[in-house]
């Protein structure tokens, strides 16, 4: 069984005019990817 993933930071909610951000990748599934952090 993978290990627990933490819930991803939604940026967009501290700041609403946020249109980029680094963030890492902390899943790969076919090409589909989960981050760390978004601003979506």
């Amino acid at each position: 069984m993978p290990p627990a993933m933490h819930p991803t930071r939604r940026l967009y909610l501290e700041e609403y005019h946020c249109d980029r951000a680094e963030a890492t990748v902390v899943a790969a599934r076919g090409s589909a990817l989960a981050c760390d952090r978004t601003c979506f």
